[in-house]
């Protein structure tokens, strides 16, 4: 039966209906026909809507670590600590204007000084920040195709009271959750990027950006959770 109706193009997509199988709603049957007799209709939509899936085929495993990223409370920096440790690079920066404008050796000592006590800072942060990237590397582009997958959901037109349900769920709070979803690959992206040595000496030494990452990967993540744990996965 499940090889017959199967047609899912991601793994929870394959698990939601192996348990709508196994442990079957019966009071939404009725419901699940008339979304099943729309959706036969609705050709066009059901093809973009698997290839979008099919584009990037995401394993078991590395989904159950973003899975397990995603609902995961651990903070790479705490804000206190984040505010205090921001007056090295607005120093490091001050000192570098006013070396520009008034060239005095001593200041260039002290930049340079800083900018070594930055990367150091930044090198023990960046410790705990390699440990996310066993996700990032894997499941960017499948959050990427998801996306798409959600974004044609949330903009069809649908009929049904149980599609518009499920519709209303992704597009409910200021942000869809296609939208959010954009901002998860952005963030994964933006991880890959600090690592890159070069781009990562030169950032962290001027501006210690490993940390303005830091509280943007926690904010988006909290941001996340309700919608992408409740309606997506």
């Amino acid at each position: 039966m499940f090889s017959y109706l199967n047609r899912c193009s991601t793994e929870f997509g394959k698990e939601a209906l192996k348990s709508s199988l196994l442990q079957p709603d019966v009071a939404a049957i009725g419901q699940r026909q008339k979304a099943v007799k729309e959706l036969a209709d609705k050709v066009e939509f059901r093809q973009k809507l698997f290839a979008y899936g099919s584009i990037h085929e995401g394993k078991k495993t590395d989904l159950e670590k973003l899975k397990e990223w995603i609902d995961s409370k651990e903070t790479l920096i705490h804000k206190t600590l984040y505010l205090l440790l921001m007056v090295f690079p607005v120093v490091t920066i001050g000192s570098l204007v006013y070396y520009l404008i008034k060239t005095v050796m001593q200041l260039s000592v002290f930049f340079y000084s800083l900018f070594v006590i930055n990367l150091i800072i930044a090198f023990f942060v960046c410790k705990r920040i390699t440990k996310q990237l066993s996700v990032s590397s894997s499941v960017t582009k499948i959050l990427q195709s998801y996306k798409e997958q959600l974004q044609l959901i949330e903009e069809e037109k649908f009929q049904s009271d149980l599609l518009k349900r499920y519709q209303q769920k992704l597009k409910d709070g200021n942000q869809s959750a296609s939208q959010l979803l954009k901002q998860l690959a952005s963030l994964f992206d933006y991880l890959e990027t600090i690592i890159n040595l070069l781009v990562s000496i030169l950032l962290n030494g001027l501006f210690l950006f490993i940390f303005i990452f830091c509280i943007a990967w926690a904010t988006g993540r909290s941001n996340m959770q309700p919608k992408l744990m409740t309606g997506f996965f």
